[in-house]
């Protein structure tokens, strides 16, 4: 599920590459280019240089995926399904079988019933895109997650009663107790010491940390391999880390990994005062910031770059 630059994923599948367009410089730059005020104007200037709605589609549609506007996507999806009478292969400039065309216009369609929350015909056009173009499965598979994962964590309350070791020691601890002196949200940091993106990650956590200083919210740091060799290695890597911080691993079975469906790190989940899940995912995530500063009242996100930046 953690799904980003889908763009240039569907050029691989698809097999054409936008240099590969032709010498139309005009068609050229509108499937080039990702910036936003450029590709505006390109697409504001179209119309005056006769390029065809198939080839429109085409690009807006790679714009959306690249960009992971979903919802652009699934409002596309009423202009798509409209053009498919009219679709021919020779004149596309990125699909190289009509199924692969179809796909796309099943998964725009997808979007949509899951914006609308329609649950059975989601599944319905997910699968068909997939019957269609079996190659993009992953990119299709990526909001079944989502979509299971949201489901999920509707229904979730958190464990507070769930315990954890501090790295290093045997004595565990309730979360509750560790959230008695400051009550509130609660960002849970789930990482791994095998893993290179978490130990690139910690200084950005760390820093994280600190920034949420004079705000309601507690930041624990997880490991998510229950053995002594993990923490014997996690040991290590914080051993050097400037910042003092907690690092914990799970007491309680199931972990809080399996509890929350989380199968890969680094992943942060943030817990409302209530025992609500109202983030589970990485954090490159475009909404992760945005629903800090949303929870957080006059909350500013740290200086320090994001290492996937």
């Amino acid at each position: 599920m953690k799904i980003h630059h889908f763009g240039a994923v569907f050029f691989l599948l698809l097999g054409t590459v936008p240099s590969l367009l032709g010498e139309n410089d005009f068609l050229q730059a509108l499937f080039d280019t990702r910036e936003p005020a450029l590709f505006k104007k390109l697409l504001s200037e179209a119309p005056e240089k006769d390029i065809s709605k198939q080839a429109l589609l085409e690009a807006r549609f790679l714009y959306y995926i690249d960009h992971s506007q979903f919802d652009q996507i699934a409002t596309l999806s009423k202009e798509l399904k409209a053009q498919r009478p009219h679709f021919q292969l020779k004149n596309s400039q990125i699909f190289s079988t009509r199924e692969d065309w179809e796909s796309v216009v099943q998964y725009s369609l997808a979007l949509k019933a899951l914006e609308d929350q329609d649950k059975e015909t989601f599944e319905q056009r997910i699968k068909e895109a997939f019957w269609l173009s079996p190659k993009q499965a992953n990119i299709f598979g990526h909001h079944i997650e989502e979509y299971r994962m949201t489901q999920h964590m509707n229904l979730f309350e958190f464990p507070y009663e769930h315990e954890i070791t501090p790295l290093g020691t045997t004595a565990s601890i309730s979360i509750s107790n560790l959230l008695q002196k400051q009550p509130g949200h609660l960002l849970l940091y789930l990482w791994s010491p095998w893993n290179h993106l978490c130990v690139q990650e910690h200084e950005w956590y760390l820093s994280l940390h600190k920034s949420f200083k004079e705000h309601p919210i507690t930041s624990l740091a997880l490991i998510i391999e229950e053995n002594e060799e993990a923490s014997a290695d996690a040991m290590k890597q914080i051993k050097g880390l400037k910042e003092p911080h907690h690092w914990f691993q799970n007491s309680t079975q199931p972990s809080l990994q399996q509890l929350l469906r989380i199968d890969s790190s680094p992943s942060f989940v943030l817990i409302s005062p209530t025992g609500k899940v109202l983030f589970n995912n990485s954090s490159s995530h475009p909404n992760f910031i945005p629903l800090l500063k949303k929870e957080l009242k006059n909350w500013n996100p740290p200086l320090l770059d994001h290492p996937g930046e």
